[in-house]
């Protein structure tokens, strides 16, 4: 209807949708809203934040990417990216050490 066009609404949605578990219903409304205010800082800022807390790591970091070169002085824009990407780096950091991990692991004899 009516209100789902409104973005403010749209946002309450998504929140919801996500705090409720329904992380697909969530995504698919973010990516909508992505879709109708593409250089609106605050739903770049929240589609990121989504698409990092979905495990969408490059997908978060190519859209901070795009709202810090759009709203450089964006005090919470910059601070959920660093906050996105020292987790990133962390996450990425487990991933390859266990990849060593597997490979430094010597055979089980049985």
């Amino acid at each position: 209807g009516v209100f789902r066009r409104d973005r403010a609404t749209r946002l309450y949605y998504a929140r919801a949708f996500f705090a409720c578990g329904m992380h697909h219903e969530a995504w698919a409304e973010m990516s909508g809203l992505l879709g109708a205010f593409p250089n609106d800082a605050a739903v770049m800022n929240e589609v990121a934040i989504y698409a990092h807390k979905l495990g969408r790591h490059e997908e978060a970091a190519e859209i901070f990417a795009k709202a810090r070169a759009l709203y450089p002085d964006d005090a919470t824009l910059a601070y959920n990216e660093a906050v996105f990407a020292e987790h990133y780096s962390k996450v990425q950091i487990e991933q390859k050490w266990s990849h060593v991990q597997k490979l430094t692991t010597p055979p089980v004899i049985e």
